[in-house]
């Protein structure tokens, strides 16, 4: 007899949440559910009909993250943001260009800003900054809202670590997003980078 799965490519799946909440790659996660598939005899050498390709897997992620994206774009609408926390960092980012009829691969070291809203601990997105300067996050910031039309006018705090780049009191980050929006903010500031700093150095002045 033959059963009939639940399609990949609805967001409901649980094979494509699993997988994006381990960072499981597509090739992996349909490796898994294959042989989980094998495991309850489905799959059989005779008949590999139900065997989940990678492709399908991907399907099932664009189609998760799109609806994701829309329920969190209603919301912000109906709530508009209320609070913003961001962090970056440099990545290797690798970049395709073409040269004469060929493309080729290589890697560039990018300042990516990950950003996290309020009401609803939402992932907004991550912006490429041009420097790790704080006016170019609140630019970059800027940009990205305009251009996915997320409201910031109910906006009230700001959570950032508490590097220099960030807290700076004229150039810092929550600086210059104060001044665009033309009000103080409230800021919540990590202190867990000041708390690790002092035991850095005491592993290695340990004797062995």
């Amino acid at each position: 007899m033959r059963v009939k799965l639940p399609a990949l490519v609805k967001p409901e799946n649980k094979v494509t949440s699993a997988g994006v909440r381990t960072k499981t790659s597509k090739r992996a996660a349909a490796l898994l559910a294959s042989s989980l598939l094998e495991d309850v005899e489905l799959v059989t050498t005779e008949d590999k009909s139900m065997v989940i390709a990678p492709s399908e897997v991907q399907r099932g992620r664009k189609a998760l993250l799109e609806t994701v994206t829309k329920d969190f774009s209603a919301e912000l609408w109906e709530s508009g943001l209320r609070a913003l926390y961001y962090d970056g960092r440099d990545d290797e980012t690798l970049i395709s260009h073409k040269q004469g009829n060929t493309f080729h691969r290589t890697t560039k070291k990018e300042h990516h800003v990950v950003l996290v809203g309020e009401p609803g601990a939402q992932y907004l997105g991550h912006v490429t900054t041009k420097t790790k300067e704080g006016v170019s996050t609140k630019e970059a910031a800027q940009e990205y809202f305009e251009e996915k039309g997320i409201e910031t006018l109910g906006l009230l705090v700001l959570g950032c670590d508490e590097t220099l780049t960030n807290t700076g009191w004229k150039s810092g980050s929550t600086a210059c997003i104060e001044k665009a929006f033309d009000k103080l903010l409230q800021r919540v500031v990590c202190l867990l980078h000041a708390v690790e700093l002092p035991l850095r150095p005491s592993p290695l002045s340990r004797p062995g």
